[in-house]
């Protein structure tokens, strides 16, 4: 009796696999995964060959069905003609503890499904496609995996859309290809943005329903912003950024993967900032010894440039000293000079990165900075002349860790020709940068930089980057809003830590005919509501000790052991 259950058992299972088989071959037919909680759901569609998912949440759709695939400049389009050769799942529920962030120890759970496709006609390629439903949204890439029918390839589109199922408001920064991030944020329904769009884009479903669109994981390829669908009603599509012939977008090699697509979903905004999905579909941190990278405050004589109250060669030897005590007085270990080098603030195409300014002794600063406990963050404008950045960069770093410096903060605050910003090149480049920073034991800010992808997560040396419309804009203009700062915590910052630069005790900048939009209790709120691990204090030492609520920038940490977000 045993033995024939045995048997029967086989027999069942066989059949089991065949009809997996036949349904997966099938023209039409689909494949789904779901949250551990059974909240979140993926569903992958294949209909009469071509490629589609969506999403839904509590049985609420909020994706229907959209397109997935490539085009490539000469080779077929990957986008039709497909079966389904199989498919995998997987479920994971581990914790890891980040070197730093918002949080001391992250969940990651989530169930995954990869499914297998192929060309049914020649040249028979062959695509993977991963997705990754967590309690808090959805991951999904694409897998080229290594073969003779794909082998080198150029893409000139990826054909990812976003078709929404209805005419959401939603929360989003207007872009371009060779955007820094800095535009002032919108709020919109969808159905009339009409112009291109710097992830995260956050959106409101329901009263009980929030959603953020952004990208993780982004490594050797483009960065992705959102375009409108033409003809097609609150629907977007992934838009990568050129490389200089204008058209194509990524050059590669099988096998080759793609950043993840996320969507991050949540019952209330708040959900969105607390969401770790972006860091979980990252790569564990790669360094062995990162006990040298530590988070804290940083000051520099940087607010006197943008408000005009100081001039192009302000980082005398006499002045950075003054901010060494001033740092040293209220425990603040970090000090950037802008405008250290023979250039001073100024011909930023032409830095000398080994050489300081006439007016500062840069070895008497180092060695005052050692005595108080103040080391330096060296600052690296490039006007967007990353030929002279890495001409130069291998011998400055090591004379940078020669120095006792603790980090690098490099600028691109110009034309980048011919590449954009943000293109393959630049992100690459942008890469190399960290990991050899690293090397010589140094963190690194990024300004003019693409949204953040989670990177740190695997380099925590890379503690921070602009992209953001920051205090900066207040000092010179009236873009920077109380509006706009109280939409950053729910579109940019839920990528990612951000270089705001607060911190301003004289809100009415004297002397200027520009304000910043702020009292001094919301700068201090903004060192608890913005998330950067090496925050910034901006103020004049005099305004910051004229202010008894300077106290209080004294003892905020800058990094948090949980993160909480409470209703307003």
């Amino acid at each position: 009796m045993l033995k024939n259950s045995k048997f029967t058992l086989i027999i069942l299972l066989v059949l089991g696999l065949v009809m997996v088989r036949i349904i997966e071959g099938a023209p039409n037919t689909s494949v789904s995964v779901t949250s551990p909680n059974g909240k979140v759901g993926v569903n992958f569609v294949l209909k009469d060959g071509s490629l589609y998912y969506n999403i839904s949440y509590d049985d609420t759709l909020i994706i229907q069905d959209s397109s997935l695939g490539f085009h490539f400049k000469n080779d077929e389009p990957l986008t039709g003609n497909f079966k389904i050769t199989g498919s995998e799942r997987k479920g994971m529920d581990g914790i890891w503890k980040p070197v730093w962030g918002t949080k001391d120890k992250i969940r990651d759970q989530y169930n995954q499904l990869v499914v297998k496709l192929e060309e049914e006609k020649a040249p028979y390629r062959k695509m993977d496609l991963v997705f990754r439903a967590y309690n808090d949204g959805v991951g999904f890439r694409y897998i080229l995996p290594k073969q003779e029918n794909l082998t080198y390839f150029e893409i000139i589109s990826e054909d990812t859309q976003f078709h929404f199922t209805g005419n959401y408001i939603a929360w989003w920064q207007p872009g371009g290809y060779d955007s820094y991030y800095e535009e002032t944020h919108k709020e919109t329904p969808l159905g009339l943005i009409s112009s291109m769009v710097n992830m995260p884009m956050t959106i409101k479903v329901d009263e009980n329903l929030y959603i953020c669109v952004t990208e993780a994981a982004l490594t050797d390829y483009a960065d992705a912003k959102l375009s409108p669908v033409a003809d097609e009603d609150c629907s977007f599509k992934i838009d990568l950024v050129p490389l200089p012939d204008g058209k194509i977008r990524v050059k590669a090699e099988t096998p080759h993967v793609t950043p993840w697509r996320t969507i991050i979903i949540g019952d209330r905004p708040g959900d969105l900032i607390e969401s770790n999905l972006i860091l979980n579909l990252n790569e564990p941190c790669a360094l062995k010894d990162t006990s040298w990278i530590k988070p804290g405050k940083l000051t520099g004589v940087w607010w006197g440039y943008h408000t005009r109250k100081y001039n192009r060669w302000a980082a005398t030897t006499e002045r950075v000293k003054e901010y060494i005590d001033f740092a040293n007085r209220h425990g603040i270990h970090k000090l950037i000079i802008e405008g250290w080098t023979a250039q001073g603030w100024g011909d930023w195409n032409n830095q000398n990165y080994t050489t300081p300014s006439p007016f500062l002794d840069l070895q008497e600063i180092l060695k005052y900075g050692r005595k108080r406990d103040v080391r330096l963050l060296m600052w690296m404008e490039t006007g967007g002349n990353y030929e002279n950045l890495e001409r130069q960069l291998d011998k400055a770093l090591e004379l940078y860790e020669e120095w006792g410096a603790f980090g690098i903060m490099v600028g691109w605050a110009g034309s980048t020709a011919p590449h954009n910003h943000h293109d393959q090149f630049m992100v690459n480049l942008y890469h190399k940068i960290i990991k050899k920073a690293a090397k010589h034991h140094l963190t690194v800010i990024i300004h003019e930089a693409y949204k953040p992808t989670g990177f740190q997560r695997t380099y925590p040396n890379w503690v921070s980057r602009e992209g953001v419309q920051g205090m900066e804009y207040s000092a010179w203009s009236f873009k920077n809003t109380a509006q706009n700062q109280l939409i950053l915590p729910f579109t940019r910052m839920v990528a990612g830590p951000m270089n705001y630069t607060p911190g301003v005790f004289d809100p009415e900048i004297e002397g200027s005919f520009f304000r910043v939009e702020s009292t001094v209790a919301k700068q201090l709120a903004i060192y608890v509501v913005y998330f950067d691990p090496q925050q910034r204090v901006v103020c004049f030492p005099e305004d910051c000790e004229a202010s008894p609520a300077f106290e209080f920038v004294e003892y905020v940490p800058t990094v948090w052991d949980d993160t909480r977000v409470l209703n307003g």
